[in-house]
């Protein structure tokens, strides 16, 4: 579910930022001003899309590297995904956001 919000106040006081690696725009290294935002919650993972980036793929493998969860979105600015992972096991997760022309951004998170 993607939710279209103002801005980023509806985020816990329990976020914790999600550092993505990688290159989704093309151009080099990720760098301040990113059009993705990732936080990890209690319960859940909210990418926050801060630009219109059209289709985007989204894929989060768990430890062993099987895929866990994966959709197709189209990323607009201001718009939100939460992905429910309360039900998920203990351990660390590789979280991947990619688009049809080669880009993609790469981050961790770890569930207690």
């Amino acid at each position: 579910m993607i939710l279209c919000l103002a801005g980023l106040a509806f985020l816990s006081a329990q976020s914790v930022n999600v550092p993505l690696y990688g290159d989704l725009m093309g151009g080099g290294l990720k760098s301040p001003g990113d059009p993705v935002e990732v936080f990890q919650n209690p319960g859940n993972l909210e990418i926050a899309f801060l630009r219109n980036l059209g289709d985007l793929k989204i894929g989060i493998t768990d430890p062993y590297g099987d895929t866990v969860y994966h959709t197709m979105v189209n990323a607009v600015a201001g718009s939100l995904l939460a992905i429910d992972v309360s039900g998920w096991s203990a351990g660390a997760y590789t979280l991947t956001i990619s688009n049809g022309q080669g880009g993609c951004l790469e981050g961790k998170f770890s569930i207690n």
